[in-house]
């Protein structure tokens, strides 16, 4: 296989916190006097990230874990490369995380997935070879991990483990208070950084993604390290409300133009567009089964009050 000529340096956020992979797809490196890696990446980051953190002159034996915030396809594609050659790291995931990784049909559509996103970053520009195809893809949870669970890499450097959902069931976050990191996955949607714009990301739930929004308000953070387009700086709460009111604001575009006799199909032919010119990483036609999922969604709860109130 060709190596990576890393063209992506490592970002440092903070003395303990760093910032791997591309700016769509990164992986967090946490260090204490252990290290941890935080995302499971995707495989066309590869020899990336491991020549990343061979930048960083880390040595990989003090890895302890490569923890999940859930197991999508575009957030699991390091981990069937890296857990049997690195033999001494554990895989920490959420219950529900350990269930999904062990259905044949999420392996065999994360295998498409993960084709697709090599294909795509090779072709960008930003990775230079393609993972190798395995025999088999294997995700074994080394460490289940859940709500109020803490993954402690000494130094101070400690990890909370906050269970949230509404984007997806096996969904968690984590939160280091040592330097006020909050580690949200893709908890509060997908944001747009250049335009300071949010598609919310409420798959699972609109319901249980705004009360996850609730929760992950208590915590305050100095930064926001998000599943796609790395961190935000700043006062957490205040990142957690701006994603709620865009939440509100889409949920009712949606109830609205739906209730005026919109097509459905017309109006996530319309959103699918403007998300993928604000981003070239996922296929059209996920992001339009995402953008309907929304609609419905939405409209399953259009009659619930108070999902927005409170921040």
């Amino acid at each position: 296989m060709e190596t990576t000529l890393t063209k992506i340096k490592p970002i440092q956020h903070t003395e303990h916190f760093f910032q791997l992979g591309t700016p769509f797809f990164p992986v967090y490196l946490s260090l204490g006097k252990e290290a941890m890696l935080i995302e499971g990446g995707t495989g066309g980051t590869l020899d990336l990230v491991k020549d990343q953190i061979g930048e960083l002159g880390l040595d990989i034996n003090k890895i302890k874990y490569i923890a999940l915030t859930h197991s999508h396809g575009d957030h699991i594609g390091l981990v069937p490369h890296l857990i049997p050659e690195w033999k001494h790291v554990k895989l920490a995931a959420s219950p529900k995380s350990v269930d999904f990784l062990k259905d044949p049909n999420v392996i065999k559509q994360f295998v498409e997935m993960d084709n697709f996103i090599a294909e795509r970053l090779v072709s960008l520009g930003e990775t230079y070879s393609k993972p190798p195809k395995l025999e088999k893809y294997e995700f074994n949870v080394g460490k289940v991990i859940d709500e109020g669970d803490t993954l402690d890499l000494g130094g101070g450097v400690r990890w909370r483990v906050v269970r949230i959902t509404g984007h997806s069931p096996c969904q968690i976050a984590y939160f280091e208070e040592k330097e006020g990191t909050l580690v949200v996955g893709d908890g509060t949607g997908l944001y747009f950084p250049r335009i300071d714009a949010f598609w919310p990301e409420y798959f699972l739930s609109l319901e249980q993604y705004c009360a996850s929004m609730h929760k992950l308000s208590a915590f305050n953070g100095k930064r926001v390290a998000l599943s796609h387009f790395g961190v935000v700086d700043g006062n957490s709460r205040e990142f957690i409300k701006k994603s709620l009111k865009a939440t509100e604001a889409y949920h009712n575009e949606m109830i609205e133009r739906i209730r005026n006799g919109e097509d459905p199909n017309v109006v996530a032919l319309e959103k699918t567009k403007w998300v993928l010119s604000n981003h070239n990483y996922m296929s059209f036609e996920i992001t339009e089964q995402m953008a309907r999922l929304l609609i419905k969604r939405s409209q399953k709860d259009a009659d619930k009050s108070g999902m927005f109130a409170g921040l």
